[in-house]
């Protein structure tokens, strides 16, 4: 795991890591849940224009590909209540995607591979794409 913060936004965590609202020892699984909580409760939030493409499309994904692009409303409560604009379908994601989550070691050479142009017959297909040819 990792994490993407500006030196402000670095600087601001370590000062914050021990105060009482940023719950320093609290125990989970989640500790990506609580580097945002403690942020927020900073007034450190994610600037959208810096996560998503010219398109709309997210850099950073929780879940895996699939997921992202089979959600459906409702299905995932906490994630459309901690979610800015979520958007569905293949437009979820986008095609300079950073990370995904939960992805095994041949499924991330794959995906690295389809969207950086190494399988020969998507990147036919996508040079040919009216979206691609503009």
């Amino acid at each position: 795991k990792g994490y993407l913060l500006n030196r402000a936004a670095l600087a601001t965590l370590v000062n914050a890591l021990q105060e009482e609202q940023c719950m320093p020892g609290l125990v989970s699984f989640a500790e990506d849940v609580q580097v945002a909580y403690c942020l927020a409760k900073h007034l450190v939030f994610p600037a959208l224009n810096l996560t998503r493409d010219h398109l709309g499309g997210e850099y950073f994904h929780p879940f895996t590909p699939e997921m992202h692009i089979g959600f459906k409303k409702g299905s995932l409560q906490w994630f459309e209540a901690c979610s800015f604009q979520i958007k569905l379908g293949h437009g979820c994601c986008s095609a300079y995607a950073a990370t995904f989550h939960y992805i095994p070691p041949e499924s991330m050479r794959r995906l690295y591979a389809l969207l950086h142009g190494h399988c020969p017959e998507v990147a036919a297909r996508m040079a040919s794409s009216p979206s691609h040819t503009s």
